[in-house]
């Protein structure tokens, strides 16, 4: 349980680093997990291009492996990628089902231990060395890529190594969470894609003090839902892998269990960014 010095921090900053939240087995769980899921990649990468076995054999760590199956083919690395959701990822989904993570945030929804909770954008994520295609660097806040209507808290938490401003650790602007959509700005410029669709105005970001947060490994930040935030940049030559996971609360009457884009949704992200910004209905 949280203290109430814990939750008057997080209600005012928006923010709240955890420690112990989780365990040194399951992080030692992951780390071997996705060990693992690289080395298998590697053994059909030999296979698929010979002619790079010998820098393939010379991948002795995570970031080796990394980086190097980056040079052969991007593709293996994508496929990474989609090895790391928790529906197809047994170790993350243990992480974020412990029981040490699900009271707190239920404690800073201010709902009691058995609140029922409902998971949206849950993966583990990583940023490969100098990245900024697919890291997302722009202040932002999620609202428009979530359940609409939704009541939730965010954790993000290192999995592999600490995580620092060197290896691109988040960024946050506490204090931020008290002006909800202000500043929200949507760019139209890649129809492609609506990882940077939404952003925030220079103008609002300019009114608060940014900090980078470093975590150890075993810390959680757990974060309101409409502190702005952003990815920073891996100025190191290691990948840095995080988990995230946004939980929301089913007890919110207002709550609908469907992700925006679902082909059940009501709405679409741009409709809910219409609505909220433009007050269309």
């Amino acid at each position: 349980m949280l203290n109430e010095e814990q939750k008057s921090f997080y209600e005012e900053r928006g923010y709240l680093i955890v420690d112990n939240i989780v365990s040194e087995n399951d992080l030692k769980l992951i780390k071997v997990g996705i060990t693992n899921m690289l080395d298998a990649i590697i053994v059909r990468a030999k296979k698929e291009y010979p002619k790079h076995q010998n820098i393939l054999k010379n991948a002795d760590n995570i970031s080796k492996k990394m980086n190097i199956l980056e040079t052969v083919d991007h593709k293996y690395v994508a496929e990474l990628h989609d090895c790391m959701l928790t529906a197809n990822n047994p170790y993350i989904a243990k992480i974020i089902s412990s029981e040490n993570i699900l009271n707190v945030i239920n404690n800073l929804l201010g709902k009691s231990f058995d609140n029922p909770l409902f998971t949206t954008s849950s993966m583990g994520i990583f940023s490969m060395p100098q990245n900024t295609q697919h890291t997302v660097i722009q202040w932002h806040t999620d609202t428009f890529y979530t359940c609409k209507d939704g009541e939730y808290v965010h954790l993000w938490t290192p999995i592999i190594e600490d995580s620092s401003e060197d290896l691109g650790s988040l960024h946050i602007l506490p204090g931020s969470h008290k002006e909800p959509f202000t500043g929200e700005i949507r760019d139209n410029s890649n129809l492609e894609s609506d990882i940077h669709k939404f952003s925030i105005s220079d103008e609002f970001v300019q009114k608060y003090d940014e900090i980078v947060v470093e975590l150890k490994q075993g810390q959680g930040l757990f974060f309101n839902q409409y502190l702005v935030h952003r990815g920073g940049i891996n100025g190191t030559e290691r990948t840095r892998f995080n988990l995230v996971t946004l939980y929301h609360s089913m007890s919110n009457p207002k709550f609908s269990p469907y992700y925006l884009q679902h082909p059940k949704s009501p709405i679409s992200s741009d409709e809910f960014f219409d609505e909220m910004k433009l007050g269309k209905h």
